[in-house]
C-alpha cells in the first residue's frame, strides 16, 4: 500500500508536466534542409554535412549553422528546443553576420549531457558579444566543445524557437501530452517490479527507463516547470529502491553465506570453526557491499552481513582471551587428547563452517564439555 501511495504521488505531480505549449506563445520550426545552411557560417558548407529525412549530421567539423525563421533583434530572447543525438560534447548560440557570436554560449556538458540522445530547452537572449556592431541574429550555431575541438559526432532531428523568456515558456507549458507519459512510466515500473528476480533483464530495462524518462521530467525541472523537480526525485528513488532490491536478489548466494556462518558460529566454541566461518563471512559480506554500495536499500543489508562477520570475530577473540573454547577446556582436563593406538589411520575432515565435524573431533567436544561435569562429581 504504502509503495502504492508513493506512485500515485509521483503520477500527480507528473500531472503538472507537458512538453507542448499554449497557443499564446508564438513559435516557429528550423528547417532542417541542405537550402536552410546558415548564410552567416564562413567555416564549413552544406556540403560537409549529411542530410537525410529531415534531420542533418555533422563529423569532424568546427561548427554549423541553420537560418532563423526571423532574425532576433538585439535585447530579445528566445527559447530553444533542440533535439538529437551525439558522441561528444558541443555548444549552442546565436550568430549574427561574419559569423559573429550575439548571444550567450549553452554548452551542453555544462547542463548534464554526456553523451547520447538529447532533447534541450536553452534560453538565448541576442547582444552583441564580438563588439561588432551589430543588432541581430539570423543564424543558429552549432559549435564544438572548446576552441580547436571539432564535433564529434551530431545528428539534429529537430529545433523549434519560441519567442519569448524561459520563465514564460515554463508558465505556459500544459498537459497535453502528459497522460501518455504517465501511461508509459507506470507501465515500465511495473516491468521493473517483476524483474527483480532475473539482474539482466532488470537492468537492460533500467536503461532504457532512465534514458527516455528521467531526462524529460529532468529537463522540466531544468526551465522551471513546477513540481517537476519532486517527481523527477520520486521516480528515481523507486528506480532506485528496485535497483538495489534486484542487487541484493542477485546476490542471494553470497547472503546466505553470510547468514549460514553466523548461524553456525553461535552453536560452536571450536576456535578453528569459528575462524572458517569468520573468513567465509567476511569474504562474502565485503563482496555484497561492494556491488551494493550505490543503493540504499541494498547497502543497508550489506552493512548487517560485515556486523555479522564482526560478530563472528568477536566471539573467537573472546574464546581465544578466556580460553573457553572447546579445544582448551579439552587440554585442561586431559579429555580427548591422545591418538588412537588401535592401528587405524585416522580418517581427517575438516570440520568447517558448515560442514560436519569428523567423529574424533565429536568425541573431543564431547569429553571437553562433559569431562568437567565427571570430575566435580569425584571430587
Amino acid at each position: 500500500m504504502k509503495k502504492l501511495f508513493a506512485f500515485t504521488l509521483i503520477c500527480v505531480m507528473m500531472l503538472a508536466l507537458a512538453v507542448g505549449v499554449c497557443a499564446d506563445v508564438e513559435s516557429d520550426v528550423v528547417e532542417i534542409v541542405p537550402e536552410n545552411f546558415g548564410a552567416n557560417v564562413a567555416a564549413t558548407t552544406a556540403d560537409d554535412l549529411t542530410w537525410e529525412n529531415g534531420t542533418v549530421t555533422a563529423v569532424d567539423v568546427p561548427l554549423f549553422g541553420l537560418q532563423l525563421p526571423k532574425p532576433i533583434q538585439l535585447g530579445e530572447t528566445v527559447v530553444v528546443k533542440i533535439k538529437g543525438t551525439s558522441e561528444g560534447d558541443f555548444r549552442v548560440w546565436l550568430l549574427g553576420a561574419g559569423e559573429k557570436t550575439f548571444s550567450n554560449q549553452y554548452k551542453m556538458s555544462e547542463n548534464g549531457f554526456v553523451e547520447g540522445a538529447f532533447e534541450k530547452t536553452i534560453e538565448l537572449t541576442a547582444a552583441d558579444f564580438d563588439s561588432a556592431n551589430l543588432t541581430e541574429a539570423d543564424n543558429l550555431c552549432i559549435k564544438g566543445a572548446a576552441y580547436g575541438v571539432n564535433i564529434a559526432n551530431l545528428t539534429i532531428e529537430s529545433v523549434e524557437i519560441y519567442y519569448c523568456s524561459l520563465d514564460e515558456f515554463a508558465q505556459q507549458v500544459d498537459t497535453s501530452e502528459m497522460d501518455a507519459k504517465l501511461t508509459e512510466a507506470q507501465s515500465k515500473l511495473t516491468e521493473l517490479e517483476g524483474l527483480v528476480n532475473d539482474i539482466d533483464a532488470f537492468e537492460e530495462a533500467v536503461a532504457a527507463l532512465e534514458n527516455e524518462y528521467l531526462p524529460y521530467f529532468e529537463e522540466m525541472a531544468n526551465i522551471g516547470v513546477e513540481a517537476a523537480t519532486d517527481a523527477y526525485s520520486e521516480l528515481s528513488n523507486k528506480v532506485e529502491e528496485l535497483h538495489g532490491t534486484a542487487i541484493l536478489n542477485s546476490l542471494s548466494d553470497y547472503v546466505k553465506t553470510v547468514e549460514d556462518a553466523y548461524a553456525k558460529a553461535k552453536e560452536s566454541t571450536d576456535t578453528s570453526v569459528l575462524e572458517e566461518c569468520y573468513n567465509a563471512a567476511k569474504e562474502a559480506a565485503d563482496h555484497v557491499y561492494g556491488k551494493s554500495v550505490l543503493y540504499d536499500n541494498a547497502r543497508t543489508k550489506a552493512t548487517e552481513l560485515r556486523e555479522m562477520a564482526s560478530e563472528i570475530k568477536d566471539r573467537m577473540d573472546t574464546i581465544l582471551a578466556t580460553g573457553s573454547g572447546n579445544n582448551e577446556t579439552a587440554a585442561a582436563t586431559g579429555a580427548g587428547t591422545e591418538a588412537p593406538d588401535n592401528g587405524a589411520t585416522e580418517k581427517k575432515d575438516e570440520g568447517g563452517c558448515g560442514s560436519t565435524m569428523s567423529a574424533v573431533a565429536i568425541i573431543i567436544s564431547t569429553a571437553a564439555v562433559f569431562g568437567c561435569a565427571v570430575i566435580k562429581r569425584k571430587h
